[in-house]
């Protein structure tokens, strides 16, 4: 069975504190969450911290594995990424990065990938882990384990990995809420084509999605 990580960025903050709008983005994001949640995990900092106090606040229900540190998932050298969004014109994509300091993409990369793979080593098959960080460093953590470079991420913005053997595949957010409405009405053991994807649907919920062309699939079990 499959291990999922919901990957989002820390909602608007005030230095390493929430403002009060990070404050209700962050309930409201957790009222958007659908399905069960494992384990919750900041990077340490503050604001990673009270954003996930504020979704699980939001989702109402009780998460089994509490709130777990993995300090890995917070980069060491953050002025490097801050000299190098300057070098960069304000460029936010790690190519931007990349074409002026591509030793550190591919060094921090490397190790911000690592704290997911704790984090999916925590989890047993079949369990999903939410986890709280910063841009643009959960974008070179999911470049680091997948290859795959994402788009930038806004404040409560995040991505769904899933971990299906050796494969990982990646999905924004908002588009598998799309797909989540799109279920809605829909009968059991049936199929649809919704944004170039095609669903699966059993008993009324989305088990599996596969992109078309050369998009990696993206499961959802």
């Amino acid at each position: 069975m499959a291990k999922a990580i919901v990957l989002v960025r820390h909602t608007d903050n005030d230095d390493d504190v929430l403002s009060d709008e990070g404050v209700a983005a962050a309930v409201a994001l957790g009222g958007k969450l659908t399905g069960d949640l494992d384990l919750a995990v900041s990077t340490g900092a503050q604001r990673a911290t009270q954003t996930v106090a504020c979704i699980l606040a939001g989702m109402g229900r009780r998460v089994v594995g509490g709130v777990v540190v993995v300090p890995q998932l917070r980069s060491s050298v953050e002025d490097r990424w801050r000299d190098a969004y300057q070098k960069s014109g304000g460029g936010t994509r790690m190519a931007d990065f990349r074409r002026v300091e591509p030793s550190l993409v591919e060094e921090d990369s490397a190790m911000l990938a690592d704290g997911l793979r704790r984090v999916l080593r925590l989890l047993d098959d079949g369990q999903r882990a939410l986890v709280v960080g910063h841009s643009p460093t959960n974008e070179a953590a999911v470049l680091g384990l997948t290859g795959t470079e994402i788009e930038p991420l806004g404040k409560g913005e995040g991505v769904e990995l899933t971990m299906d053997g050796d494969e990982v595949t990646v999905a924004h957010l908002e588009q598998l809420r799309r797909l989540e409405r799109a279920a809605v009405g829909r009968r059991a053991n049936s199929r649809a084509r919704v944004e170039g994807l095609e669903l699966r649907f059993e008993g009324g919920k989305i088990v599996d999605v596969r992109a078309h062309g050369d998009g990696a699939d993206v499961i959802r079990g």
